[in-house]
């Protein structure tokens, strides 16, 4: 009756047929708030739902809709299953590395390589003091299948200074540097730079995404170029006998690259 009486109230040509149903049984309540947080929207709503439960009628009692709702939902289900895709994951790029590289250690020397970066940036964020969104948690799973290709180029071509020419662990190095030290540099430059487009978008989830990808791929040039080679002088100890020094192999490849 309320409602019948408010919409006989208003002016001629206006009516509440967004507002109200049909039968007049149910109405339209929006609330308006500030710009919450996940976290604190799934909060509210459960406030609310417990408020009606214990306050109104079963018949009177709803459930909150809207974009707000509707992002916290879809936030809380990714970072659930992030539980199980990270994990599945970080497991599957070593055993893939295992694989092509032949060694076992080097497939769990690539794990504090490819995840520190990640580690770094998410608290650096936080530090910061920006917010996190649902759009974050898929950042692992995307930087991840990415920085590793670094890590692979490094690593190949030390163990190709190692197993075929039977260079020191310095030497490989060095060989490593001189081999991709360059394109280490110029990938990373190229996705920093296009993942820092996203920055610039109106979305707060792109622009977010966008930011903290640049970072953690700025962070992995320096794991691929200094914390890598750091664990291999560490862990790699064994002795071999180099055929041809360092300058040797550099030399004959050049040669060969000329005449090819």
């Amino acid at each position: 009756q309320y409602l019948l009486l408010y919409e006989m109230s208003l002016p001629q040509g206006i009516d509440l047929n967004s507002e109200i149903n049909v039968d007049k049984s149910a109405t339209l309540f929006s609330v308006t708030t500030a710009n919450l947080s996940s976290e604190k929207m799934t909060r509210l709503r459960d406030n609310a739902r417990e408020w009606m439960q214990s306050n109104l009628p079963e018949y009177m009692r709803t459930d909150a809709v809207g974009l707000p709702v509707l992002f916290a939902d879809i936030s809380r289900t990714m970072i659930d299953s992030m539980w199980i895709s990270v994990p599945m994951t970080v497991i599957l790029v070593m055993l893939a590395i295992m694989i092509s590289l032949r060694s076992v250690v080097f497939g769990l020397l690539s794990l504090p390589t490819n995840m520190i970066p990640i580690i770094v940036g998410f608290g650096s964020w936080a530090m910061i003091g920006w917010t996190m969104n649902f759009s974050m948690s898929s950042i692992v799973s995307i930087t991840v299948g990415i920085i590793v290709d670094n890590c692979i180029h490094f690593m190949s071509k030390y163990l190709r200074a190692r197993r075929r020419y039977g260079l020191s662990v310095e030497d490989a190095i060095r060989y490593a540097y001189s081999h991709c030290g360059k394109a280490l540099w110029a990938v990373a430059v190229v996705l920093a730079t296009g993942f820092g487009v996203l920055a610039l978008s109106p979305m707060v989830f792109s622009d977010n995404l966008g930011m903290l990808s640049a970072i953690i791929m700025t962070l992995a040039l320096g794991s691929n170029l200094l914390l890598l080679p750091a664990l291999l002088l560490y862990l790699d100890r064994r002795e071999r006998v180099a055929e041809k020094t360092l300058e040797e192999i550099q030399r004959e490849e050049r040669i060969l690259a000329v005449e090819s």
